[in-house]
């Protein structure tokens, strides 16, 4: 097992030496990041990380294009799980869904025997989703095997799975198939790849793709969505304040006690 305690300082120390910002998660089971910066810092981060530790040689690395950094500063966090599913026998090493490339994700959706599944949570899928795909209503990531085991009794049918970069589909893939589902298939590198590689030629996508950082959201050519604003007060909305779960996006949080 990775001593995840010793890596923190020099993967900081390394992300900050080269003016990155974002953040990284660090985990026994493996790693997740979302970073910002110069082209040529980026890739000069990730060949100095690989030669850190080679757990980093050979990690899939998606890429999308701004004009400003959107992120505030650069953390590295250590986490029991990269995404939190509170079920210990989860080991996405052992068992894994069928990844699908973009391309061929289009034509995997719209055959008529396959369940859409989108595995994040409900303020997300507010801004956008794959058309016909099914919606959990999550208002966590740990409440979605409770909900495979009380929604989808048919475990012969094939699902195809989706996240923002892929992550979650991992370990929701893994859980299903340690469950008995014979056919579970994940998009590959998530929407953002899905929208990278395709720019959704097939006009499979409604609305936005919610992002974990200053952006907001983005549209199907990678480019940041106008900010929302708060019905009630007007003030522009920030990341944090839309994943207020009784308002995805609507209001800021702050007002909803006194207009509920």
């Amino acid at each position: 097992m990775l001593d995840i305690e010793s890596m923190r300082g020099p993967v900081l120390d390394l992300a900050c030496g080269h003016g990155i910002k974002g953040t990284i998660l660090l985990a026994s089971e493996g790693y997740n990041a979302t970073l910002a910066g110069l082209p040529e810092a980026l890739a000069a981060f990730r060949r100095d990380v690989a030669a850190f530790h080679p757990a980093f040689a050979n990690l899939h690395w998606g890429e999308s294009w701004h004009d400003t950094i959107p992120f505030g500063a650069m953390k590295v966090r250590l986490k029991a799980e990269t995404i939190r599913m509170k079920q210990q026998d989860v080991d996405v090493t052992l068992s894994r869904g069928t990844h699908v490339s973009p391309q061929d994700w289009q034509d995997l959706v719209q055959q008529d025997d396959v369940i859409v599944l989108d595995t994040r949570n409900d303020y997300e899928v507010a801004f956008g989703t794959f058309r016909g795909a099914v919606n959990p209503e999550l208002d966590h990531f740990h409440e979605f095997p409770q909900w495979v085991k009380q929604n989808l009794p048919d475990k012969t049918k094939p699902v195809a799975m989706f996240c923002t970069g892929g992550i979650r589909c991992e370990k929701a893939a893994a859980m299903m198939k340690a469950e008995g589902f014979d056919r579970v298939y994940q998009l590959q590198g998530g929407i953002l790849n899905y929208f990278s590689q395709t720019q959704d030629q097939k006009n499979l996508w409604q609305g936005s793709c919610f992002v974990f950082d200053d952006r907001v959201a983005v549209t199907s050519d990678l480019r940041a969505i106008p900010a929302p604003f708060c019905a009630c007060s007007g003030s522009t909305l920030t990341t944090e304040a839309i994943k207020f779960p009784a308002e995805p996006f609507a209001s800021c949080g702050r007002c909803i006690p006194n207009h509920c």
